[in-house]
């Protein structure tokens, strides 16, 4: 795996430029006096994005959660050591799931990368990680019978907070490159070099010549892992929803699930055939 900078280098105050020395780019590094969001609604992949842009980069990436929480040890001590990290000192991209949540510090961003998922996987893995307090365990099937009053208010308000969630980053007045989990998982090496080209500011021409970290990176099968996770779905995946919550997410999401391309406006396909378009 590429390397990082190191969890001494993360108390020097200098410790961004000392990283921009590190890494080969068309521009100069005044792209990296930024801040830029990495926002996702929780269970979206936003562990795996951060340890790829950290092996593109070099850079340990943030996040507003506080430090010393358990998932947030959990984290750090998988190897992301930016987090509860947000001083444009110490990281340049950093993860937050505000507005779902308001982290422990506010910070501005100029830029941000709005990391999405089919909110049918998105939501169902939420209620893993809330009720098994990890990111990798996964509840027992029957406790979805168990529990089925909690699991169907979980589906209905979530879905709300999903939409409105988008909704907010899709209408700031800033530069946001919208990436897909699934996408990740099916065509990595294009997505990693369309998230250099958004960092780094290359523009899109065929012309661009991409850094030998990135390319290593790209290489590299372990670019990407903090921790296994209990589920990596490309296509929705219906277990254990109801066929009346199935329509309700699908219905209340319609309008997104075509504007990230998981449903074609040209297909005969409707909501109750949606799948992932890759």
């Amino acid at each position: 795996m590429a390397s990082v900078v190191s969890q001494s280098d993360l108390k020097d105050a200098n410790f961004r430029n000392s990283c921009a020395n590190n890494v080969t780019t068309n521009n100069n590094n005044n792209t990296m006096l930024e801040r830029i969001a990495l926002a996702s609604y929780p269970r979206s992949g936003n562990s795996l994005v951060r340890r790829l842009i950290e092996s593109i980069t070099g850079v340990v990436t943030g996040s507003d959660t506080k430090p010393g929480r358990g998932m947030a040890e959990l984290l750090r001590n998988n190897g992301l050591i930016g987090e509860g990290e947000t001083s444009k000192e110490k990281v340049w991209v950093v993860k937050t799931h505000f507005p779902e949540r308001t982290g422990w510090q506010k910070f501005k961003v100029q830029r941000a990368i709005l990391l999405i998922r089919h909110p049918i996987n998105a939501i169902k893995s939420y209620f893993h990680m809330q009720l098994t307090a990890t990111h990798h365990l996964s509840l027992d099937p029957t406790e979805f019978e168990h529990l089925s009053k909690v699991w169907n208010d979980h589906v209905i308000l979530e879905t709300e907070i999903w939409k409105e969630f988008h909704k907010y980053w899709l209408t700031r007045d800033i530069p946001v490159i919208i990436v897909r989990y699934e996408d990740l998982l099916v065509n990595r090496e294009s997505e990693m070099k369309r998230l250099y080209r958004f960092l780094y500011r290359t523009g899109n021409d065929d012309n661009v010549v991409y850094s030998e970290r990135l390319l290593n990176a790209i290489k590299d099968l372990t670019s990407g892992h903090v921790y296994k996770p209990r589920s990596a779905n490309v296509e929705p995946n219906f277990e254990h929803y109801t066929e009346d919550q199935k329509q309700y997410v699908l219905g209340q999401c319609q309008d997104f699930l075509y504007h990230f391309g998981y449903l074609r406006r040209d297909s005969e396909q409707n909501v109750d055939t949606a799948t992932s378009t890759n």
